[in-house]
C-alpha cells in the first residue's frame, strides 16, 4: 500500500481510482457538449437546403412557365433539387444520431450512465431501413421501464445489439413459420439482462460453442458490389462478444429447434443505479 504525500488518509490506489472517474465525468460532459455544438450547424444545414430547394422550385416555375428554359435546363434544376435533397437527409440522419446519443447518455456519479431502452427502441428504429425486418419480422417490446442505467457507453451497446439483431434477422430468413424478434429488458440479482429472441432456424449444437470463435461463420462467403466481404468473414458476434466483455458483460446463448436467444447479462455495481 502506497501512501500519498498530499492526504495520508488516501492511498495512491484510492487516488487514481477517484482520478479515472474524474477524467470519465469530464470525458463524458464533453461528448455531450460536442454533441450539442454538433446538432446545432446540422439544424442550420437543413434549414439553409430548405430555403434554397424553395428557391429552386420557385425559379422552375418561372422557367416552366415564361417558356424561358429548354428542357436541359430544367433537368439540371431537378439534379440540383436531388443534391439537396441527399444533403438534407444526411444532416437529419446525422441530427437524429446526436439526439439519439444525448437521450440515450446521463452523466451521473462521476460515471456516463446509458437507458438500454432508449438505445433498445432506436437500434429497432434504425433496422426499419431494412426492408425485411420492417415488412416480415414482428418486434414485441418487452422493457422493464423501471430498468436501472448502466455504465455502459451506448456506443457499444448499439454495436454489439445490432450484430446479434442482424444474426436473428439471417436466422429468420428461410423459415415458414412466425418470424419474432423479442426483446426482453429485465432487473434481477443484481444484473441487468437483455435478451434476444427469434423464431428463426436455431442454432445447431455441434457448432453452438464456435459461433463467438473469430472468423466462424457458416455463410456462404460472397463479395458485395464494393467487394467487402466483411459481412461472411464471422466477425458479428466475435465482436458483441469483444466489446461487451471489456465491460464485463457476458452474453449467453441457448437455442433449440426453431428458437435462440441471446442474453446480456451486465452486473450493476455499487455506483450504478
Amino acid at each position: 500500500m502506497t501512501v500519498n504525500r498530499l492526504n495520508p488518509s488516501v492511498t495512491s490506489e484510492v487516488l487514481e481510482e477517484l482520478l479515472a472517474r474524474d477524467r470519465k465525468a469530464l470525458l463524458g460532459e464533453m461528448i455531450q457538449g460536442v454533441l450539442h455544438n454538433i446538432n446545432g450547424p446540422l439544424q442550420n444545414i437543413f434549414m439553409a437546403t430548405e430555403l434554397l430547394k424553395d428557391q429552386l422550385l420557385h425559379h422552375k416555375k418561372f422557367l416552366s412557365s415564361s417558356g424561358l428554359a429548354d428542357n436541359k435546363l430544367l433537368e439540371d434544376v431537378e439534379k440540383q433539387l436531388a443534391r439537396l435533397g441527399h444533403i438534407q437527409e444526411g444532416a437529419y440522419n446525422l441530427s437524429n444520431l446526436t439526439q439519439n446519443l444525448i437521450q440515450g447518455m446521463q452523466i451521473q456519479g462521476g460515471e456516463v450512465k446509458t437507458d438500454l431502452n432508449v438505445a433498445i427502441r432506436k437500434l429497432v428504429e434504425f433496422f426499419q431501413n431494412n426492408l425485411f425486418f420492417k415488412h416480415r419480422i414482428k418486434v414485441i417490446l418487452d422493457l422493464d421501464e423501471k430498468l436501472p442505467r448502466v455504465n455502459v457507453p451506448i456506443s457499444d451497446f448499439w454495436q454489439s445489439a445490432a450484430h446479434i439483431v442482424k444474426n436473428a434477422i439471417e436466422a429468420m430468413e428461410n423459415v415458414d413459420s412466425d418470424r419474432i424478434l423479442t426483446i426482453k429488458t429485465s432487473y434481477d440479482h443484481g444484473n441487468v439482462i437483455v435478451s434476444f429472441r427469434d423464431t428463426g432456424i436455431g442454432i445447431p449444437k455441434e457448432v453452438k460453442d464456435k459461433i463467438f470463435n473469430l472468423y466462424y461463420t457458416t455463410k456462404k462467403s460472397h463479395s458485395t458490389d464494393n467487394g467487402d466481404t466483411s459481412e461472411t468473414l464471422g466477425l458479428g458476434l466475435y465482436c458483441a462478444k469483444h466489446l461487451m466483455s471489456k465491460h464485463g458483460i457476458d452474453i449467453s446463448v441457448e437455442s433449440g429447434n426453431g428458437w435462440t436467444e441471446f442474453s446480456l447479462i451486465i452486473p450493476l455495481h455499487e455506483y450504478d443505479s
